[in-house]
């Protein structure tokens, strides 16, 4: 399969990285590679080079051996001083897996900032046949279905279907619950994670994050204020604080605990 240029929609510092990326992902895996595309804050318009990672999500046609998954590590880390400061993140799911996607969902590779100490330690530890779930990853499949950019390959809903509602609840309150426990690291992106949740849970919206921020700003009064803060900090323009953020996380998480349950009447006092 032949890479497309580089698309015109990709933020325009990433024009050179990605042809670069394509050539390799295609020289790892050969004709394994089925496809590869940009979802992400790259993908819907809301790009930050200054602090931004490259989300890719890529499907291959038959499970990984070993030294195609050694030979990707490797690429990848050759390339990693042409990424954005926030590095990369890419999963690489089977072909049959983006078709009937279920939760949690296996992948056959998965690579990003956390990993690389265990790379330059035990590189062979990532490239195991050991079969591997992730809690969240539906989440990528929703949203590359919507905005992903192809680098190899056709449109993302080619190959990805649209996960069922109870799996996406899943996948939803699975992140709600992990950001919360660390809100002070991270502020700005839970409460936007957060209101992702949430636009999904009322109203079955898969929405990016600024979105989602602005759809929570409408329906959710009470912690307006907060919200706003958090979209002004993802712009760049203001420095997050942790307070409210405790009392919102358990708001939101109560919520949507209650619908995936369905257990929650149309009203929720909670908001």
């Amino acid at each position: 399969m032949i890479a497309a240029a580089p698309p015109l929609d990709l933020p325009r510092d990433l024009l050179p990285l990605a042809p670069v990326l394509t050539q390799a992902f295609q020289s790892a895996l050969g004709c394994q590679a089925a496809g590869l595309w940009v979802f992400g804050s790259a993908a819907h318009g809301h790009w930050n080079p200054r602090r931004a990672d490259l989300d890719l999500l890529a499907v291959v046609e038959e499970p990984l051996e070993q030294g195609p998954k050694l030979a990707l590590l490797e690429a990848l880390e050759r390339l990693w001083p042409m990424t954005p400061p926030g590095g990369l993140e890419i999963t690489v799911v089977l072909r049959d897996v983006a078709a009937r996607p279920f939760f949690p969902t296996p992948y056959e590779f998965h690579y990003s900032p956390g990993w690389r100490a265990v790379f330059r330690r035990d590189p062979l530890s990532l490239c195991s046949g050991v079969y591997r779930t992730d809690r969240e990853l539906l989440i990528a499949f929703a949203l590359v279905r919507i905005w992903g950019i192809p680098l190899l390959g056709p449109p993302a809903e080619t190959f990805f279907s649209q996960p069922s509602r109870d799996d996406m609840m899943s996948a939803f309150l699975h992140r709600a619950r992990r950001l919360s426990e660390a809100f002070g690291n991270d502020p700005t992106p839970t409460v936007l994670e957060l209101c992702r949740g949430l636009a999904f849970a009322r109203e079955e919206l898969i929405l990016s994050r600024e979105e989602a921020g602005r759809w929570a700003q409408a329906c959710l009064p009470r912690w307006s204020w907060l919200i706003s803060r958090a979209l002004e900090d993802y712009k760049g323009c203001y420095r997050y604080g942790t307070e409210g953020g405790d009392a919102f996380c358990c708001a939101v998480l109560e919520e949507l605990s209650q619908r995936a349950s369905a257990e929650l009447p149309e009203a929720h006092a909670g908001f």
